[in-house]
This record gives C-alpha cells, structure tokens and sequence, in this order.
C-alpha cells in the first residue's frame, strides 16, 4: 500500500479548483477554502510488486522483434534440356557476441515505431532528457525505421536502460545484465503534449525561483500519472491512494510505477481536481500559493514541517529531477456540491535510484 500523505486545497477563482497533492511529510486538513491536507514521500522502491502488468509501459517480455537469418541464394535459370545449378548464397548475418539487448520502440498511443530513438544501457544513469554526449561504459545505439534495436559490448552488472526521443516522455530504468541474450520486449513512449510542454516548462520556472534544479519527463512516472488521473476521473474520486475506496481493482501511481520497473530513492505526489474552464496553471497557482504559509521569505528548508505548505515543497523539493504529469477533462465529480464535472490533474515526482 502507498504509504505518502495526501494533501488537498480548495481555491477559488474564475472557475473553482479543488487541488490536492502529495509529498514530503504529512499534516492536517482545515476549513474551506482553502483546505490543505499533508503530502508524502516514498522512500527506496521496495517489496513485491503487486500483481498484473500495467498497459503500455516498458515491458521485460521476450521481443517480438525476428531473429536475422540467412540473405536468400540467387538462383540460376536452366537451359533448355539443362538443369538448374544453384548460385552463391549470402552469408548468414552473424550474431551478436558477448552481452547484448534487443528490444523495439513504439508509440504508447498508435503503436507505430518510433525510428531514430536514441537507446543507452549503461551503468550509470544520465538524469536527463537528451542523450549522453558520450558514455565511458555501456552501450549505445539507435532504433531502425521498423523502431528494433540492438545493444552490445554490455557491461554486466547493474545497469540503467534508457530511452530517449525528441517530444517525448524519457524511459530510465534499472536493468540487470545478468545473462548473454537480454530481450526487453517492447518498449513504448508518450508523446508530451503542448499542455503538457507548457505545464513542465512553469514546473521548472517555479523551481528555478526557489533555487531548485530543472525536472525532466521520465516514461514511467509520465505513465503512472496519467493512470492515476484516469482513475479519479472515471471513479469520481479523489485522494493519493486507495484508503478511501472499497474497489478491489484500485491501484496507486505508486504501485504502477513498481510495477512497471521503476525504481527510487524517493518519490512524491501533487493532485489536484479543478472546476469547468480552468486549466493546470490553476492548480500549479494553488501549489504555489501554499508558499504564504511559510516563514518569509519561502525557501525549500524555511518550509521543511510546515504540513500546510506540503504542496510547495514537493514542487520546489531539489532532489527531485524527474516528473510525469498528466490532466484529464470532464471526469466525474467526487462530490455533486462542485458539480457533475471536473477536470483532474496529477504530478509525480521521483529522483534516481544510483
């Protein structure tokens, strides 16, 4: 079970907002508006993974990718009365020798290849979203037009696979290279979305006040999201886990990204859920805006145990370098009094586990 605090607020503007989030600490609700709850962070990944596999994510089954095989021969035609003499025949493509990894990558939505991904397993891990500009161990290639690729010369041990594409969501995964053949399966990314875009691009202005460094759209975060936003909306309901629901089939954003692979040193949740005509910058204001309830000026460690800044803190915290965000429109309302719609809107938090 996720064990992070959940924190929630109720602003009111042009259209109302009910936002609520997730991250370090914990704290106590108040009177509305505005009401603001506590927040959490997960320590290290840990414990088994809960059961199913969530859709679309990057996947450890065996690739569908096919084995090369052998250039057909070249066939001479007879002569008359004469027959048929075989021709020379390619050479078979040799195997890849050593540690190697295969996989494909494609479009989570369409399912089209993506052509021209960058891919890096290597032992230490490049935070960002673009690739290395060089690697000192490990392996780097990049995907064919059918989205396939091949890594070799891996370095056994702990590794960290990572996925990298222009207008996308970045995979960063620990794997194993514990064995000669790995095959990763398919790999699928998130297109980022020009809201999206625009919501990562006021995170980091926001984060840069407060002298924190920029977040980066990691895949799986990314996913975990955009699961947990589906689920309030469909459901009509809101909060950081399943505590307040008697569904069987509930799962976290947490226990979704632990199912897909992920692993971190610490991780944290903002959520919120917002009236008609608003948009994220709504509920990016409202975390923001927590900042009052700190000693001034705010500052990430002038915060620290104020449970009615948690929102802010997540959102400013420095050792978190990875984010997935996601928004849902229209979703049903957790509570008739704000009426039969809401808009929904999640940020994951997560920094690297080394």
């Amino acid at each position: 079970m996720d064990q992070r605090p959940v924190a929630s607020i109720f602003v009111v503007c042009a259209a109302f907002a009910m936002l609520a989030a997730c991250g370090s600490g914990g704290g106590s609700g108040g009177a509305l508006p505005p009401t603001v709850g506590g927040g959490f962070v997960n320590g290290p990944t840990s414990g088994p993974a809960p059961t199913g596999s969530p859709s679309g994510v990057a996947s450890t089954s065996p690739s569908p990718g096919s084995t090369p095989t052998p250039g057909p021969g070249n066939t001479s035609t007879p002569a008359p009365g004469g027959s048929a003499s075989p021709g020379p025949t390619a050479a078979p493509t040799a195997a890849p020798t050593g540690y190697y990894a295969q996989g494909l990558v494609r479009d989570i939505a369409s399912g089209l290849p993506i052509a021209g991904a960058v891919v890096v397993l290597a032992p230490q891990v490049y935070a960002g979203s673009t690739p290395p500009p060089s690697l000192s161990s490990g392996s780097e290639t990049t995907t064919a037009s059918d989205g396939s690729f091949t890594l070799t010369a891996l370095v056994p041990g702990s590794n960290y696979l990572e996925v990298f594409q222009n207008g996308y969501a970045t995979i960063h995964k620990p794997i194993a290279v514990n064995q000669l053949d790995i095959q990763l399966g398919t790999l699928k990314l998130t297109a980022v979305t020009a809201d999206e875009a625009a919501w990562l691009q006021q995170v980091n202005a926001d984060r840069a006040q407060y002298g924190a460094p920029i977040v980066v759209l990691d895949e799986i975060l990314q996913e975990g999201a955009q699961h947990w936003d589906n689920y309030m909306a469909a459901k009509g309901y809101f909060a950081d886990d399943c505590s307040q629901t008697a569904d069987p089939g509930c799962t976290t954003a947490a226990q979704y990204e632990q199912t897909a692979g992920a692993q971190y040193t610490h991780s944290a949740q903002n959520i919120a859920a917002t009236g008609p005509n608003s948009t994220w910058a709504n509920a990016e204001a409202g975390f923001v805006a927590e900042s009052a309830n700190c000693p001034q000026p705010p500052t990430y460690s002038t915060c620290l145990g104020h449970s009615t800044a948690q929102h802010f803190l997540n959102l400013i915290d420095p050792q978190y370098v990875w984010i997935g965000l996601a928004e849902i429109k229209n979703g049903a309302s957790y509570n008739p009094v704000y009426g039969p719609l809401l808009d929904y809107y999640t940020q994951e938090f997560g920094t690297p586990f080394q």
